[in-house]
């Protein structure tokens, strides 16, 4: 009888999600940050792009919580402050404390071959 009787009185099984209870769910998306992009074309404001959807968020209406890390085809860059929101995030990474960059500059290579040249 039992295994024809149906319950609705019985609680739904949820799965446990064992990254949703730590806050480690981590999501990618394409960032278009504002300024010269390329030949002939330069954009007015920074924004996402979600890949799910091809959606177009600015920084001040996206759904993301904050923005660990950021890369591009000439760096790596971590956030210092992952505290902060994304609309309260300085995206210029050059010229902020905010971001640690992980590859060396051109800039870094120039000051490091000149430290060893004065060694030698």
């Amino acid at each position: 009888m039992r295994e024809i009787t149906i319950d609705d009185d019985a609680p739904d099984l949820e799965k446990h999600d064992e990254l949703e209870a730590k806050k480690k769910w981590l999501h990618c998306w394409v960032m278009l940050k504002q300024g010269e992009g390329g030949v002939g074309w330069s954009l007015t404001e920074t924004f996402f792009i979600e890949p799910s959807t091809g959606w177009k968020y600015s920084m001040k209406d996206c759904p993301y919580q904050t923005v660990e890390a950021v890369f591009n085809n000439k760096n790596f860059w971590i956030n210092l402050n992952p505290e902060l929101k994304v609309s309260e995030l300085n995206m210029n990474f050059e010229e902020n404390l905010e971001w640690e960059y992980i590859m060396l500059t051109d800039q870094d290579k120039d000051e490091e071959n000149e430290d060893d040249d004065e060694i030698d």
